[in-house]
């Protein structure tokens, strides 16, 4: 996981249950997992739509249309009556980061960055090795994800790009966590490509 710390594991746990349940065609486990996600953190709202594809599989496409929306519906009620609880305290809903992020990208010392999760040394923040990974990874893995995956992980990073660049500070990638799940199957193929290609070399 890039940039993340333990707080983070409850949400990525969310949405993994989430894919396996709209996988299997447990639609109403999704239902049952929804206000308890968004409970935990805001974020489970805006993942609902790229379960679409997954969905797709059990309903047609209006019934699908209307279930993804009745679940962040759910998830919608969910997050007023958490944000009534907090109404009261100061400062803002949202800080508005697309600045900032312009100014970052062309800075070139934030992909050199550094620091110290729970004490350990690592690289922070839109390090260069985590893009070049990323990118290489994706490129290698794509090929062999089924339509569905490759619509969900689209539908993702349209909402997450919207979200990260708009109100995020600059190389959180831990905030890319729409995206964490499509990663972690990417990464999967990725292992067994190198892992094939090792064992066909030494055969």
């Amino acid at each position: 996981m890039l940039g993340g710390y333990f707080y983070d594991f409850p949400e990525f746990l969310a949405f993994f249950v989430a894919v396996r349940f709209a996988l299997s065609g447990n639609l109403i486990g999704i239902l049952i997992l929804t206000p308890i996600a968004e409970l935990n953190k805001e974020t489970f709202f805006f993942f609902i739509p790229a379960l679409f594809p997954f969905v797709r599989r059990k309903l047609d496409f209006k019934k699908s249309a209307a279930y993804v929306l009745g679940a962040m519906f759910i998830a919608g009620v969910t997050y007023l009556l958490v944000l009534s609880r907090f109404a009261g305290n100061t400062g803002d809903m949202a800080d508005w980061r697309i600045i900032d992020h312009a100014q970052d990208f062309f800075r070139i010392g934030s992909y050199f960055l550094m620091d110290s999760i729970y004490g350990i040394a690592l690289p922070s923040r839109m390090f260069i090795t985590h893009i070049i990974y990323v990118i290489w990874i994706t490129k290698t893995s794509w090929k062999y994800l089924s339509d569905d995956w490759k619509l969900h992980i689209k539908i993702a990073a349209v909402i997450n790009g919207i979200l990260y660049f708009m109100f995020v500070l600059p190389g959180e990638l831990r905030d890319l966590g729409l995206l964490q799940m499509s990663l972690m199957i990417l990464t999967a193929y990725f292992i067994r490509d190198l892992i094939q290609k090792n064992y066909q070399k030494t055969a």
